[in-house]
């Protein structure tokens, strides 16, 4: 017989192990996840390996993850395309989103597969348009304003519900990184996170 000391480690790991096996969702379901002001439109296991990168090249060596793809709508008009790479082993209880250039609306694969391959949750938005130039925003108030700050935020919110739900806890750290409009979403962000703080 085993001694009851190993016996109750035994006892406790197997109960930890079911408890997380009952809390982690798999990635298809994630489709029917209720989301604030957006909607799943895709959940797949990405386990080749491989993931499409800038200008046709192929990235290698990435870590099996769970691909979301995600529309935000906050308004009427607002069309906010988002991602959230979740791993599917390994997660270090972060989640990191990547900027955007300019009036870019690309989504950053190779950072994203960058990001999964530390184990990280990574997240990135179009930003609610598509193309790089200004015009998307000509008598249009609402793609304005989701380019300004609501992209990132609802983007953020969206994919901490989906890596709560897929992982059985929630993200202990956020992080977003990125430089020229980068670096505006990210303080408009701070800005607003902080307002909305002080209102409670």
């Amino acid at each position: 017989t085993r001694p009851p000391s190993d016996l109750l480690a035994a006892m406790v790991s197997t109960a930890v192990h079911h408890a997380r096996a009952q809390a982690a969702t798999p990635c298809a379901a994630l489709a029917s996840t209720a989301l604030s002001d957006a909607r799943v439109e895709s959940a797949e296991v990405n386990a080749t390996g491989t993931v499409a990168g800038g200008r046709g090249a192929v990235l290698t060596g990435v870590p099996d993850f769970c691909r979301v793809r995600g529309l935000a709508a906050p308004s009427p008009r607002s069309r906010i395309h988002f991602e959230a790479w979740l791993p599917l082993t390994g997660w270090n209880g972060r989640i990191q989103m990547i900027g955007n250039g300019g009036y870019s609306s690309a989504i950053n694969n190779n950072e994203l597969a960058a990001l999964v391959r530390k184990g990280t949750a990574a997240v990135a938005t179009d930003t609610g348009h598509q193309g790089g130039k200004l015009a998307f925003g000509f008598g249009n108030d609402d793609a304005i304003a989701d380019w300004g700050h609501r992209a990132v935020h609802e983007s953020i919110v969206s994919a901490k519900v989906l890596a709560t739900r897929f992982y059985g806890r929630a993200p202990r750290y956020s992080y977003f990184t990125g430089c020229s409009t980068g670096g505006h979403q990210a303080l408009m962000e701070a800005r607003n996170t902080f307002l909305r703080r002080a209102r409670l």
